[in-house]
């Protein structure tokens, strides 16, 4: 009876042991090794830093913590960076990646992948004294120019037959931004002694609303609102008479819904001029390559969620949205 005994130990023994060398195994090379229940990359881990200018900044920072919600052995900074310091900052090394926009990618020798358009619309305050007017007949560009190349004030019965004497009230985005630089070369200045230039987009818009007789070209991400696609408050967006003829036809009445616009956009009815894309940069041989590879392949693949609902196209292309 006490052999049976021994014997029952070591087989129970010995089926510990097995079922242990199996569970071993497993964790040591198993297949599942590198992916949890949620199929979470985790070979991949270390640090990166994104910098973005202002008007990128709330779109780079989605993408970079959905990225991160998804490899939690990533951390991913977004840094805010005015266009004057890009230059100086890829000398010294400092960020792995840039967001930045333009008409054209503003940095064509390095590696880069387009992941956003939005369009700069001409924009008044709602109360604005001769709106009807303008309503009907649009703004001409060669009106717009003069506008903003006046050198001393005009009233915006310069501008309608009207008897009001409310002082027109030019104002451009930031110098220190693309939609300066942007605008002014679409309305084909060089210099606008009347016009004043807003601290960054945002402040563009307020500018505009709190001022009744204001006029200036605000990004769409601003322009409309995301909830109701619809105009955004204390604005309305101008009809611009690209054709001159005085009247705003039906193929310049495009801006009631921001659905409307972008299928103008997509369409090849409005200004190239006027169709600011966004671009993620870096360098060739950047540091933390395997993160900011693996980073760029989830942007493209991922990154058509978080435009809408920032108010962003996805890229305008020649022949359409960006596959």
């Amino acid at each position: 009876m006490k052999g049976l005994f021994v014997s029952v130990i070591m087989l129970m023994s010995f089926s510990v042991i097995m079922f242990s060398s199996c569970g071993s195994d497993k964790g040591n090379g198993g297949p599942d090794q590198n992916n949890d229940a949620d199929g979470e990359n985790n070979t991949i881990r270390g640090k990166i830093t994104i910098a973005a200018l202002q008007e990128n900044f709330g779109l780079a920072n989605q993408l970079a913590s959905a990225y991160v919600s998804q490899n939690n052995n990533v951390i991913i900074d977004v840094e805010a960076i005015d266009m004057n310091s890009v230059e100086e900052s890829m000398q010294e090394g400092l960020y792995n990646i840039y967001f930045l926009n333009g008409l054209e990618n503003p940095y064509p020798n390095l590696e880069s992948q387009v992941v956003a358009s939005d369009v700069f619309v001409l924009c008044v305050n709602f109360n604005n004294p001769v709106l009807q007017k303008l309503v009907i007949r649009g703004l001409m560009p060669s009106k717009i120019r003069e506008i903003y190349s006046s050198a001393s004030l005009i009233k915006w019965s310069d501008v309608v037959k009207t008897d009001d004497m409310t002082p027109v009230k030019p104002y451009f985005g930031p110098e220190s931004g693309t939609a300066y630089s942007i605008i002014r070369s679409f309305i084909g200045i060089n210099q606008s002694p009347t016009a004043s230039t807003a601290l960054n987009e945002q402040d563009l818009y307020s500018s505009i609303v709190n001022n009744t007789g204001a006029i200036g070209f605000l990004s769409s991400v601003l322009a409309f609102d995301r909830s109701t696609l619809f105009r955004a408050k204390g604005l309305y967006i101008l009809p611009v008479d690209f054709d001159e003829n005085k009247i705003a036809d039906d193929k310049e009445l495009i801006y009631d819904d921001l659905n409307i616009l972008k299928k103008a956009v997509y369409n090849g009815g409005y200004p190239k001029g006027l169709i600011r894309s966004h671009y993620f940069v870096w360098n060739n041989d950047v540091q933390q390559k395997e993160i900011v590879n693996d980073f760029m392949n989830w942007v493209r693949e991922n990154s058509s969620a978080y435009l809408e609902r920032n108010g962003y196209f996805s890229p305008v292309h020649d022949n359409g949205p960006q596959e």
